[in-house]
C-alpha cells in the first residue's frame, strides 16, 4: 500500500507541538508532582472547563481559616496534569504583597522584558505582555483578597488564572469550595500509602481525622515510618482525647492536625532531636523557600545543637530526612517549606519560654543573613530570597525577649531594599516602625534615631513630600551634631542630604555652603581616595554646574570619577553615574564654548 510522501527539510508550522509529558519552557512550579494525589477528578474537570470558558478559577474552602483541605495541592496537580496545554505556567506566592510582586517581576526575563529597578513598572510590563498571550497559566497561591491580586491579572480572557485563598468570599468569580475528602477518597488515599488491607480500620481512621487531607498525610507518613497498621494509629488517637470529627471549623482543622502533628513530632524528637530544632526554627519563618545553605552560613546565631547540625553535612541531611519522612516539611533542592497550618500548630504547642527562644533565634538568623548593604543592586538576589522571612519574623506577636535593636535593624534593611526597588509604600511602613522602636528604646536623641530619620526623609523626598523630609533631615543633623560634634563623618552625610534637598527646591545659595562643609569634614576624616569624598565632590560639582560655574565644576567631577574607578571599579553603578555626569558636564561646556 502506498504511503504518504515525506518532504526532506523543515516543515512550516504555525505552532510547534510539545510532547504531552514535557513541561513548558516557562515553568516555576515549586514542588514535585504528588504521587499520592487522590479523589479530586471532578474538581480538576470543573476547573478545566471553567478556565477554557475564560473564567478565573478561585479555590476557597467551606470554613475560612488556616486550611489543610488541599487547595494548593489541587492547583499543583492541575498545573502538572494540563501542562501540555500551556507555553508557560507561573506560580506566585500571593500571601505577602512583596513576594507576589517579586515573583511576578521574575517573569520579565522569561518573557524577554529587560530587568528594571522599578518593580512596579516591571509588573505592568509583564501584565501587558501576558495580556497578549493565550497559552499561559498563572497560579496565585494563598491570596488575601481580590484587591491584592487585581494589579497582576492580565487584561482580557486569553490566559488562564487559578487562585487559592483562605478568604470566604470572592465576588464575581468561578469560585470552587474545596471540601475535605469524601470517606471513599480518604480510604483510597490510605490504601495507596500503607500496605494494610483492613478496610474497616481504614474507614475508622479516615473518619476520626475528618477526612482532612493534611492530617491524613501526616498520619500515613507516621504509619509508614513506624511500621504501624491502621488499627494501631486508631489506638494512638484514642489515647489523645475526644473524637476529632465535627463540622469542619478552622479550630477543628487545627485540633485535628495538632493531634497527627504531635504524634509525628514526638517521633522526630526521639529519633533525631536536631531535626526538631530545625523544625521549630522554620515555624517562625515564612512558610515557603527557607534556604538551608544560607542558614548554614549564619549558624552561629542559633542555639548550639542546631548550629552544630547545620555545620555538619551528614547531621543536616539526617535532620532534613527525618522531617521529610514524617511529612512535616517539603524539600525542593536546598529549600524547605512548611504548611502554614502545621507552623501555627507548632508555635501554639510550644511553652512560652521555648516560643520566645525560637522566635528570637529566627529573628537573629534572618538578621544575620539579610544583607547590610541592601540598597546595593549586587545584594538584591539575597534580599529577594529573604525578604519574605524578614517581614514574617518581624510581624509575629511581639516577645519581651526579642531584641528591639535587631528588629529595628532588620526593618530598616528591608526598607532600604524595597525603597531602592521603588516599593515606596511598603518601605515607608517599615521605616516608620523602625523609627518608632528606636525612639521608644533608645530615646529621641540617639544617633540610631538620626539614621532612621535620615532614611525616612530620603523616601519622603523621593515621593515629593519635601517639607516633611526637610524637617526630619534637620532633626537628624541636630541629633548627630549634639552626639558627635561638628566634624564627624555622620555630619557630612546629613549635610549632603539636606543640601541635595535644598538644591531640589532651588535654594542653591543655602545648599552650597552645606556641601562645602561636608567636603571639608570628609577630607579631614578620610584618605584622599575614599568613596565618600567622591560623593561630596560629585554633589558639589553638580551644584556648581547648575549655577553655571562649569570650569570650577569640571576638576571636581574628574577627581570624583578617578576615586571611584580606583576604589569601586569602572563597572560599579556609582562609577557609572559619575562618568555620565562628567559626560554631561563636558557636553555643556562644549556647547557653551
Amino acid at each position: 500500500m502506498p504511503r504518504g510522501r515525506f518532504l526532506l527539510g523543515g516543515l512550516s508550522m504555525v505552532e510547534q507541538a510539545r510532547f504531552p509529558r514535557r513541561l513548558p519552557a516557562i515553568w516555576n512550579i515549586p514542588e514535585q508532582r504528588n504521587p499520592y494525589f487522590t479523589g479530586r477528578d471532578k474538581y480538576l474537570q470543573s476547573m478545566h472547563e471553567a478556565l477554557r470558558a475564560g473564567n478565573t478559577t478561585v479555590l476557597t474552602q467551606l470554613a475560612p481559616g488556616l486550611g489543610g483541605v488541599g487547595k494548593t495541592q489541587l492547583a499543583l496537580e492541575y498545573a502538572y496534569r494540563y501542562a501540555g496545554e500551556y507555553d508557560g505556567v507561573w506560580w506566585l506566592r500571593a500571601e505577602q504583597a512583596v513576594t507576589l510582586r517579586q515573583d511576578y517581576a521574575k517573569l520579565a526575563s522569561k518573557l524577554g522584558i529587560p530587568e528594571a529597578r522599578d518593580q512596579a513598572q516591571l509588573v505592568e510590563a509583564v501584565r501587558d505582555e501576558l495580556s497578549q498571550r493565550d497559552r499561559f497559566l498563572l497560579a496565585f497561591d494563598n491570596a488575601i483578597d481580590p484587591d491584592s491580586i487585581k494589579p497582576y491579572l492580565p487584561q482580557g480572557t486569553l490566559g488562564h488564572v487559578i487562585v487559592t485563598t483562605r478568604a470566604d468570599h470572592w465576588p464575581r468569580s468561578g469560585s470552587q469550595v474545596v471540601s475535605r475528602w469524601s470517606l471513599e477518597s480518604a480510604v483510597a488515599f490510605l490504601f495507596k500509602r500503607i500496605n494494610d488491607t483492613d478496610a474497616a480500620a481504614a474507614k475508622e481512621l479516615a473518619a476520626r481525622l475528618g477526612c482532612l487531607p493534611l492530617a491524613l498525610e501526616q498520619a500515613a507518613a507516621y504509619m509508614e515510618i513506624c511500621g504501624h497498621l491502621f488499627k494501631d494509629y486508631v489506638q494512638l488517637l484514642e489515647k489523645r482525647g475526644p473524637d476529632l470529627v465535627d463540622e469542619g471549623t478552622p479550630e477543628q482543622y487545627e485540633n485535628t492536625v495538632r493531634t497527627t502533628w504531635s504524634l509525628a513530632f514526638e517521633q522526630v524528637q526521639r529519633r533525631c532531636p536536631p531535626a526538631a530544632d530545625l523544625f521549630n526554627l522554620c515555624s517562625f519563618m515564612a512558610p515557603d523557600a527557607i534556604d538551608v545553605r544560607d542558614l548554614v552560613a549564619a549558624a552561629d546565631k542559633l542555639p548550639a545543637r542546631l548550629a552544630a547540625t547545620l555545620k555538619d553535612d551528614l547531621a543536616l541531611n539526617d535532620a532534613r530526612a527525618a522531617l521529610l519522612s514524617f511529612s512535616l516539611i517539603c524539600v525542593e533542592g536546598e529549600r524547605l517549606s512548611v504548611h502554614r497550618l502545621v507552623q501555627e500548630v507548632a508555635r501554639n504547642r510550644l511553652q512560652a519560654a521555648a516560643r520566645d527562644e525560637w522566635q528570637k533565634a529566627a529573628l537573629a538568623v534572618v538578621n544575620a543573613i539579610f544583607p547590610q548593604e541592601s540598597y546595593d543592586v549586587r545584594t538584591w538576589p539575597m534580599c529577594a530570597k529573604w525578604v519574605a522571612h524578614a517581614l514574617y519574623v518581624t510581624s509575629l506577636r511581639h516577645s519581651a525577649t526579642l531584641s528591639p535593636r535587631d528588629t529595628s535593624r532588620l526593618l530598616n534593611q528591608v526598607g532600604l531594599y524595597l525603597k531602592n526597588r521603588v516599593d515606596y509604600a511598603q518601605a515607608e511602613l517599615l521605616y516608620r516602625r523602625a523609627l518608632e522602636i528606636d525612639e521608644a528604646t533608645l530615646g529621641a536623641n540617639h544617633p540610631e534615631v538620626a539614621s532612621r530619620l535620615n532614611n525616612l526623609a530620603l523616601l519622603l523626598q523621593d515621593t515629593n513630600r519635601l517639607s516633611e523630609a526637610e524637617r526630619l533631615m534637620r532633626r537628624a543633623l541636630g541629633i548627630d551634631e549634639a552626639n558627635f560634634g561638628p566634624n564627624h563623618p555622620s555630619i557630612a552625610v546629613r549635610l549632603n542630604n539636606l543640601a541635595l534637598l535644598l538644591q531640589e527646591t532651588n535654594r542653591l545659595s543655602e545648599a552650597e555652603p552645606l556641601m562645602r562643609r561636608a567636603l571639608g569634614i570628609d577630607e579631614g576624616c578620610f584618605d584622599p581616595n575614599h568613596p565618600d569624598l567622591a560623593i561630596d565632590l560629585n554633589n558639589l560639582a553638580s551644584l556648581l554646574q547648575q549655577t553655571g560655574r562649569l570650569s570650577e565644576a569640571e576638576p571636581l567631577m574628574r577627581r570624583a570619577l578617578t576615586i571611584l574607578e580606583a576604589c569601586l571599579g569602572a563597572e560599579h553603578p556609582n562609577t557609572a553615574t559619575v562618568r555620565r555626569n562628567l559626560e554631561l558636564l563636558l557636553a555643556a561646556t562644549t556647547s557653551e564654548a
